[in-house]
């Protein structure tokens, strides 16, 4: 379901603040040396909260390999956002874009819309709207990349 770009796209400098305080921001820098399936989603959004159980099966499948996940709420506060995580004990990394910057650049056809970056920070391929993210043909595909 995924569209793959002819060319890969380079990413402008953004810094996307994580939701664990401890945590790390998300910049593009962030995306060196591993794969990331890269999502922008919201609490509110249908869609998006159908298919995060498949993002959190993804992330714990991959766990070990050079992958890792990067959800980043679009336009919502931290509590929202913190508690709706913590109700559904989702344990992949979650990032904050309250203002809703990094999602209309982003996420411009609407959320959720997910990206897959390669090593070397670059989007290779990109699908708007909700799928399961844990099927053998996709993780097969993310595994060979984590492997290059």
């Amino acid at each position: 379901g995924f569209h793959v770009f002819p060319k890969p796209i380079e990413r402008p400098a953004f810094t996307a603040e994580a939701l664990d305080p401890s945590a790390q921001a998300l910049t593009p820098a962030s995306f060196s040396g591993t794969v990331t399936l890269l999502n922008f989603w919201a609490t509110w959004c249908p869609p998006c909260k159908g298919e995060l159980p498949s993002i959190d099966r993804l992330a714990a499948r991959m766990k070990g390999a050079a992958f890792r996940v990067a959800a980043v709420s679009v336009g919502e506060k931290r509590e929202t956002v913190r508690s709706f995580i913590a109700e559904k004990g989702y344990s992949f990394p979650v990032y904050l874009d309250p203002e809703g910057s990094l999602g209309s650049s982003f996420a411009s056809q609407g959320i959720p819309t997910t990206y897959i970056v390669d090593k070397r920070g670059r989007v290779v391929a990109g699908i708007v709207g909700a799928r399961e993210y844990d099927g053998e043909k996709l993780i097969a595909i993310l595994e060979e990349m984590a492997r290059q």
